[in-house]
């Protein structure tokens, strides 16, 4: 087995593993970026066997402005074997030098294995999400009664939503609830479009909010921020992100959304409003060594 840098005949080839449906695009994209400099030949990567077939195509990218960090996101043949699997973390490990590695691993990119040797190798896994995608053009049912308020991503910087986002997220220190609110504002400052709506009550008090917008042409967001504990276990996490369903069809005819793979409530409520799970994604890392 071999890892080398892909020839140019060898790209389409490289981005079309596993037969992904966007190949071409993603050729197109790639040509591109390679005739613009945004990414080098040498920064692309193939695993081969004997027979010089392309077991696994990858790019290796530094995450500027961090302690040294190498991502790693390879695509794979579905039956890579633990063989070729060994080789490639093997080689990876070789290339770490004093770099923290990262390595982004889904159900639809990789061989299930590769997960498991990773952490039997060195590897630790940092996050385990699921993926649903769901069509919102052919969902009935999303419509009902207008029952939130309407915010500017900018309010959650105020007093009385980060005491709020410090009670749903389990944060006690509110500075580093703000800090967290903080990054979430600059992150959706990014987005396309993007507007909140929150639950209160007569007297005024937030009980619940979320997100909803597009990052990209095409693809709605929502990120339900959470429900205070008091009003937990009565619907109104699921209440609130069908509703949010219902936001998202003006901005998108597709929404992918996440969560934690231990998250079960969210699971669930992406299961109740008929959400269609997509996938499984691992972060794992090495550290230095």
């Amino acid at each position: 087995m071999k890892i080398r840098n892909p020839e140019q005949s060898e790209l389409p080839e490289f981005v079309a593993l596993r037969s992904q449906a966007d190949s071409k695009s993603a050729l197109n994209n790639l040509l591109l970026r390679l005739e613009d400099r945004k990414t080098r030949i040498e920064d692309l990567w193939v695993l081969t066997n004997e027979s010089n077939n392309i077991l696994a195509a990858f790019s290796v990218s530094r995450v500027p402005g961090t302690d040294p960090l190498k991502v790693v996101a390879p695509r794979t043949a579905e039956n890579l074997g633990d063989e070729a699997a060994l080789f490639l973390l093997g080689w990876l490990a070789e290339q770490q030098g004093g770099s923290r590695l990262s390595l982004n691993l889904s159900s639809k990119r990789n061989d299930r294995n590769l997960v498991r040797l990773a952490c039997q190798n060195g590897w630790v896994e940092e996050s385990h999400i699921l993926i649903y995608v769901t069509d919102l053009t052919g969902m009935n049912g999303l419509d009902e009664p207008e029952f939130t308020q309407p915010f500017f991503i900018e309010e959650m910087l105020e007093k009385q939503f980060v005491q709020f986002y410090s009670l749903v997220a389990n944060i006690p220190d509110l500075e580093q609830a703000q800090d967290v609110l903080d990054a979430k504002t600059q992150h959706y400052a990014t987005y396309q479009a993007v507007e909140g709506h929150k639950v209160v009550d007569a007297a005024g008090q937030l009980l619940a909010a979320g997100l909803v917008g597009r990052q990209r042409e095409g693809v709605a967001r929502i990120e339900l921020l959470g429900v205070i504990p008091q009003i937990r276990g009565r619907g109104w996490g699921t209440r609130l992100h069908r509703y949010l369903m219902h936001k998202a069809r003006q901005f998108a005819p597709q929404y992918v959304g996440a969560t934690d793979y231990g998250n079960h409530p969210m699971r669930r409520i992406f299961e109740l409003n008929g959400c269609t799970f997509s996938e499984e994604q691992w972060t794992l890392v090495r550290a230095h060594q």
